[in-house]
């Protein structure tokens, strides 16, 4: 969904484009363990069906950068094909989606001032850092206390709080059914110009 802050108008684009929905028969590998969905109690488990949740601008606002949770591919698609309404606007927005590779299984995704993406990366326990000049992914951080990391900010003018919740897990039997539990909550500071 793309809408237009000024003037409140708002399109979609890439709504059927599998690039944002979830994986078929996608399994996350989580402490070792796989992981399913249980739809209800009593029924059997079943593959995890989230589509895009981790999403971030780059540091330009010349692209986008998203992934399906249930993925491990990282895509991003020009901003201006993101804007354009014309009539085959759908066709190019689909033709300009780029495939960045694999980084592993994230939920949250912040970008820095240096044109950084930094993404939880729940198989692993850390958070990574993918660089859009050479297409790498490297560890930032890895923990065991680092269970799930999603991100969240509030921007002010120049400055902008980023919050980088870390979710534990009571229990593996409570991860099946993918319950976030409490998250402890770290806050950066980061300039924007």
């Amino acid at each position: 969904m793309v809408v237009d802050i000024g003037t409140g108008k708002s399109w979609r684009h890439l709504n059927g484009d599998p690039r944002v929905h979830a994986e078929q028969q996608f399994v996350p590998i989580v402490w070792g363990e796989e992981v399913y969905s249980i739809p209800a109690p009593g029924m059997p488990y079943t593959y995890l069906g989230f589509g895009s949740d981790g999403i971030a601008l780059g540091a330009d606002g010349k692209d986008l950068y998203w992934t399906p949770l249930s993925s491990r591919t990282l895509y991003s698609i020009p901003t201006a094909r993101l804007r354009d309404q014309s009539n085959s606007s759908e066709v190019l927005a689909q033709a300009a989606v780029q495939s960045r590779g694999q980084k592993g299984v994230n939920d949250g995704m912040e970008t820095d001032t240096n044109g950084f993406i930094y993404l939880g990366s729940v198989e692993t326990e850390a958070v990574n850092i993918y660089n859009p000049a050479n297409g790498t992914v490297v560890t930032f951080v890895r923990d065991p206390r680092i269970n799930w990391v999603d991100t969240s900010k509030c921007c002010y003018w120049k400055f902008c709080r980023v919050y980088v919740l870390i979710l534990r897990s009571v229990g593996r039997q409570r991860l099946a059914l993918l319950h976030k539990q409490p998250a402890e909550l770290r806050t950066f500071h980061v300039s924007r110009n």
